[in-house]
């Protein structure tokens, strides 16, 4: 509530005049509020329809009027009915329901993105295996290739090499000169087959028994 209001205590003799038959209406902190008949005149002439005999109800034209209910506030309400408890109840249910399928919801999508997120980290991981990969092979390409270059390099210096030799012995060597050479020492080595057998005699001839005395001792050595 905005501000506090006092409840002043009605005197004796207030409450005396307030439960006379004879006063109609009731009062509320020196408030009188008009009779039950003055609402069932206005009620009944509204529902008639007539414009003549209608009855407005009477204003409240009392000091305090507007400050009591200025005073109890915007959260003021009446105590609710049997009903109005049974539709309070189903509302209730409903709304645990609905809040119950919010949680549901909200866990399934957490779910998912739980589940998306690891799929995607999983991607981003394979995605740098694969382009690591891809640098390695190329590495790899780049150093077989150089390798292939080198050994390339090495057989043709080589190549070049074993030329500049080959050309270099060239106007040494003839092949009519090699063959007559060859051929006068298969000439002068003709006969050897028939020398072969007295070189086994001679071989044999220092291999002859050497006489040894029976009193001779084996020296160790």
């Amino acid at each position: 509530m905005d501000e506090f209001v006092p409840y002043e205590i009605p005197m004796e003799r207030d409450m005396e005049r307030d439960r006379s038959p004879k006063n109609k209406q009731v009062a509320i902190d020196g408030m009188e509020l008009p009779a039950e008949e003055w609402y069932c005149e206005c009620f009944n002439s509204q529902a008639s329809g007539s414009g003549t005999d209608q009855v407005h109800p009477p204003t409240f034209n009392a000091p305090g009027f507007d400050a009591f209910f200025d005073s109890i506030g915007a959260n003021f309400d009446t105590l609710p009915t049997d009903r109005e408890h049974a539709g309070l109840d189903q509302f209730l249910r409903a709304l645990r329901m609905c809040n119950g399928g919010l949680h549901i919801m909200n866990e399934a999508l957490a779910a998912s993105r739980l589940e998306e997120r690891t799929a995607r980290f999983q991607a981003e991981q394979a995605e740098k295996e694969v382009s690591r990969l891809k640098d390695e092979a190329v590495v790899n390409s780049l150093r077989e290739n150089d390798l292939v270059a080198k050994q390339d390099s090495k057989l043709r210096r080589a190549f070049r090499e074993g030329k500049r030799e080959v050309a270099a012995l060239e106007p040494e060597y003839s092949y009519d000169a090699e063959m007559t050479n060859m051929s006068r020492h298969m000439r002068n080595y003709a006969n050897v087959e028939s020398m072969i057998l007295l070189i086994e005699e001679r071989i044999w001839e220092q291999w002859a028994p050497i006489p040894v005395s029976p009193n001779s001792e084996e020296v160790g050595p």
